[in-house]
Protein backbone atom coordinates (compact mmCIF):
# COMPACT_ATOMS: atom_id res chain seq x y z
CA UNK A 1 0.00 0.00 0.00
CA UNK A 2 1.28 3.55 -0.60
CA UNK A 3 0.57 6.47 1.07
CA UNK A 4 1.09 10.32 0.61
CA UNK A 5 0.87 13.38 2.91
CA UNK A 6 -2.85 13.85 2.56
CA UNK A 7 -4.03 10.45 2.83
CA UNK A 8 -3.29 7.07 1.93
CA UNK A 9 -3.84 5.64 -1.85
CA UNK A 10 -4.86 2.20 -1.81
CA UNK A 11 -2.82 -0.89 -3.67
CA UNK A 12 -6.12 -1.14 -6.20
CA UNK A 13 -5.52 2.84 -6.74
CA UNK A 14 -2.02 2.45 -7.17
CA UNK A 15 -2.15 -0.63 -9.19
CA UNK A 16 -4.38 1.79 -11.41
CA UNK A 17 -2.31 4.49 -11.77
CA UNK A 18 0.81 2.42 -12.11
CA UNK A 19 -1.18 0.76 -15.69
CA UNK A 20 -1.93 4.53 -16.39
CA UNK A 21 1.30 5.31 -16.82
CA UNK A 22 2.14 2.33 -18.79
CA UNK A 23 -0.42 3.16 -21.20
CA UNK A 24 0.67 6.83 -21.44
CA UNK A 25 4.34 5.33 -21.86
CA UNK A 26 3.37 3.05 -24.69
CA UNK A 27 1.44 5.70 -26.90
CA UNK A 28 4.22 7.79 -26.63
CA UNK A 29 6.78 5.63 -27.64
CA UNK A 30 4.29 4.04 -30.36
CA UNK A 31 3.58 7.97 -31.63
CA UNK A 32 7.91 8.19 -31.59
CA UNK A 33 7.99 5.01 -33.83
CA UNK A 34 5.39 6.53 -36.53
CA UNK A 35 7.49 9.59 -36.77
CA UNK A 36 9.95 9.36 -40.22
CA UNK A 37 13.72 10.30 -40.29
CA UNK A 38 12.94 13.60 -40.99
CA UNK A 39 10.43 14.68 -38.61
CA UNK A 40 12.76 12.95 -35.81
CA UNK A 41 15.52 15.51 -37.40
CA UNK A 42 12.68 18.69 -37.06
CA UNK A 43 12.61 17.57 -33.76
CA UNK A 44 16.21 17.18 -32.89
CA UNK A 45 16.83 20.63 -34.31
CA UNK A 46 14.33 22.03 -32.51
CA UNK A 47 15.43 21.41 -29.08
CA UNK A 48 19.08 22.07 -29.60
CA UNK A 49 17.74 24.99 -30.62
CA UNK A 50 15.86 25.17 -27.08
CA UNK A 51 19.05 23.80 -25.39
CA UNK A 52 20.93 27.09 -27.48
CA UNK A 53 18.39 29.56 -26.71
CA UNK A 54 18.60 28.26 -22.94
CA UNK A 55 22.09 28.18 -22.68
CA UNK A 56 22.17 32.37 -24.29
CA UNK A 57 19.48 33.66 -21.48
CA UNK A 58 22.02 31.88 -18.77
CA UNK A 59 25.05 33.77 -20.08
CA UNK A 60 23.12 36.28 -20.46
CA UNK A 61 21.84 36.45 -16.98
CA UNK A 62 25.48 35.62 -15.58
CA UNK A 63 26.61 38.96 -17.49
CA UNK A 64 24.13 40.92 -15.79
CA UNK A 65 24.69 39.33 -12.57
CA UNK A 66 28.53 40.48 -12.82
CA UNK A 67 27.54 43.54 -13.77
CA UNK A 68 25.33 44.49 -10.61
CA UNK A 69 27.80 43.00 -8.46
CA UNK A 70 30.04 45.54 -10.45
CA UNK A 71 28.17 48.11 -9.67
CA UNK A 72 27.40 47.29 -6.04
CA UNK A 73 31.10 47.27 -5.38
CA UNK A 74 32.15 50.64 -7.37
CA UNK A 75 29.42 52.57 -6.09
CA UNK A 76 28.08 50.62 -3.06
CA UNK A 77 26.11 54.04 -1.19
CA UNK A 78 26.75 56.67 -4.01
CA UNK A 79 24.04 58.07 -5.74
CA UNK A 80 23.99 57.17 -9.44
CA UNK A 81 21.22 58.12 -11.90
CA UNK A 82 19.36 56.50 -14.79
CA UNK A 83 21.41 57.48 -17.81
CA UNK A 84 24.72 56.55 -15.80
CA UNK A 85 23.29 52.85 -15.61
CA UNK A 86 22.66 53.30 -19.23
CA UNK A 87 26.08 54.38 -20.07
CA UNK A 88 27.48 51.69 -17.99
CA UNK A 89 25.03 48.96 -19.59
CA UNK A 90 25.98 50.52 -22.85
CA UNK A 91 29.32 50.08 -22.81
CA UNK A 92 29.55 46.57 -20.45
CA UNK A 93 30.12 47.50 -17.30
CA UNK A 94 33.33 49.43 -17.66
Amino acid sequence: MAYCCVGSISAADWAKIKKLCKEMQDMIDQKFRDLDAGQLQIIKDRLTALENSLAAVETEQATQNARLDNLEETTANIEITTSEILDMYNNGGN
